[in-house]
């Protein structure tokens, strides 16, 4: 697997889109979903962990990938995905958008 860079996870992240919106198509196009405020289970993290094919997190402000035999590699957000991730979360006073992208796990008390 080709080394892990901070220039390799913002040029990702850069390929996204430059709104919240081509964000959420990206990671909508790839099949991927997500839960809300959980670092490693943002749609971002996911898509980004399955680009680099290693464990990923996502905060507001910033991406880290965790490569098994080296350093974490950290970056920060460019602002279309940390617009995303605020909308996704609906962190502060920014209205939840995106639920399309949520994970839908089955009711647990279904028989």
């Amino acid at each position: 697997m080709p080394e892990i860079t901070r220039e390799g996870l913002s040029a990702l992240l850069g390929s996204m889109g430059s709104t919240a919106e081509e964000v959420a198509e990206t990671i909508r196009d790839a099949g991927v979903t997500g839960t809300t405020g959980h670092v490693f289970n943002c749609p971002v993290a996911r898509w980004l962990a399955h680009k680099v094919g290693v464990r990923a997190s996502v905060g507001l402000s910033h991406a880290a990938a965790y490569p098994l035999e080296a350093d974490v590699v950290r970056t920060h957000l460019l602002p279309p995905v940390v617009d995303f991730v605020a909308r996704y979360d609906g962190r502060g006073d920014v209205e939840r958008e995106f639920t399309f992208l949520d994970e839908v796990r089955p009711d647990a008390t279904e028989a």
